[in-house]
């Protein structure tokens, strides 16, 4: 079976492409659950019955910019009006044929900000999306927040970006042994991009075979570029380094990261 992750805003004319390509494809459709995305404000604007001003509607609960992203600002997950946004988005999301969703930064728990949310704040929050979901015949996945997996298990699957990076993989053995699916990626260039370790390709698809997860690498960017763990074994050959001279290879420690500010890991897998 193929599996998409895309955004919820291309999903109405991505949809219908990727079933016409294959009609058992099954999609994720994705958005930030816990925070405002400016750029999504349009895209809410435009949802049929389901159309709402975000920018206007959740301007009360809008608690603090995100660091690191331009236009997005979290959300305090108390505020109902919170939950009601992201019902009408699930809405949304099974009128235009997405099998499932992928709620985004349900984590504001984790970071220090003038209006805490809490863990317990979180998990209400997060149960509640699962029950909307649910009650629209959507699967729906947890993002990330892996201190939230034993108290909300009515999640069908799993989503994690950088759970190598984080030492977080190991987190997902109980999904794993219930036969839920842990979609995972890591990013090449997450030295460049992000300011975090870069992860070796080979030993981060090994790592994902021995925890039983499906992972991708990718840009940071989220471009169209992907390499699969389980369609193939990877091993780096000579990759140009940070001061641009060709290097047999990238060094990596013994925990299989590289503190690499290059995208040098990147050009190795896709630029060939």
């Amino acid at each position: 079976m193929n599996l998409y992750v895309i955004d919820l805003d291309t999903a109405r004319e991505e949809i219908p492409r990727l079933k016409k390509l294959d009609k058992r494809v099954k999609v994720v459709c994705y958005w930030s659950a816990g925070t405002y995305e400016a750029d999504r404000r349009e895209a809410d604007r435009d949802r049929g019955s389901y159309s709402f001003d975000s920018k206007t509607y959740l301007r009360s609960a809008m608690v603090e910019p995100m660091d690191d992203w331009p236009g997005e600002t979290w959300l305090d997950v108390t505020d109902k009006r919170v939950w009601r946004a992201n019902k009408k988005r699930m809405q949304f999301a099974k009128e235009i044929g997405c099998d499932a969703v992928d709620p985004d930064n349900v984590d504001h728990y984790l970071f220090k900000s003038k209006v805490k949310n809490t863990r317990k704040d979180a998990v209400a929050f997060v149960r509640y999306l699962v029950d909307q979901a649910h009650d629209l015949g959507l699967g729906v996945g947890l993002k990330n927040a892996v201190e939230l997996i034993k108290d909300v298990p009515g999640v069908d699957f799993y989503v994690n970006e950088q759970c190598l990076s984080y030492d977080e993989c190991g987190a997902y053995a109980s999904g794993v042994a219930e036969n839920k699916a842990v979609l995972a990626v890591e990013y090449c260039d997450a030295g460049k991009a992000l300011g975090d370790p870069t992860q070796d390709p080979a030993c981060a698809c090994a790592n994902a075979r021995k925890n039983k997860i499906n992972m991708l690498i990718k840009r940071a960017d989220l471009g169209a570029d992907r390499f699969a763990c389980q369609e193939a074994i990877f091993a780096m050959g000579g990759v140009q380094s940070d001061d641009g001279r060709q290097s047999p290879r990238i060094a990596f420690g013994d925990d299989c990261k590289t503190k690499t500010q290059s995208d040098a890991v990147c050009k190795a897998l896709f630029d060939v």
